[in-house]
C-alpha cells in the first residue's frame, strides 16, 4: 500500500480524536476529515476537497503544517477566502485554530 503524503483521514462519528495534537480536524458538514500534512480545496476535482461552484478557484486554498502549526494560504484565487469573516488577501497566510470557520464560495468549513 503506498502512503498518501497528505495524510488525510476520515474521521467516523464517535471516534476520540482529542488526544493528537499533531493534526488538525476540520469539520466538512458531512463528516470530519483529519489533516496532518496538507490539504488543498477548489474547484478542480484533483483537490482534496473539491467545491463545485463558479465562483471557487479551481487551486483556491490550501491548508498545511509547519512544525506543530497549521496554517491556510490563499491560493491567488478569484473570490478570496474568509476565516472567521474576515478576507485573506491573495497569497495570505493565517494560522488556524479550534473554532474558526473557513469560508470558500458557499461551503463553511470549521476547525475543531
Amino acid at each position: 500500500m503506498t502512503e498518501d503524503p497528505t495524510q488525510i483521514n476520515r474521521i467516523l462519528p464517535g471516534e476520540d480524536d482529542s488526544e493528537d495534537m499533531d493534526r488538525l480536524m476540520l469539520n466538512t458538514g458531512e463528516g470530519k476529515l483529519a489533516v496532518t500534512g496538507f490539504l488543498t480545496i477548489g474547484r478542480d476535482e484533483k483537490n482534496h476537497v473539491t467545491i463545485d461552484e463558479a465562483v471557487v478557484s479551481r487551486r483556491h486554498a490550501i491548508i498545511e503544517r509547519v512544525g506543530r502549526k497549521f496554517f491556510i494560504r490563499d491560493l491567488h484565487s478569484t473570490n478570496k477566502t474568509f476565516v472567521n469573516g474576515s478576507i485573506l488577501t491573495r497569497g495570505e497566510q493565517r494560522e488556524l485554530h479550534a473554532g474558526d470557520e473557513i469560508k470558500i464560495g458557499s461551503v463553511k468549513l470549521e476547525v475543531t
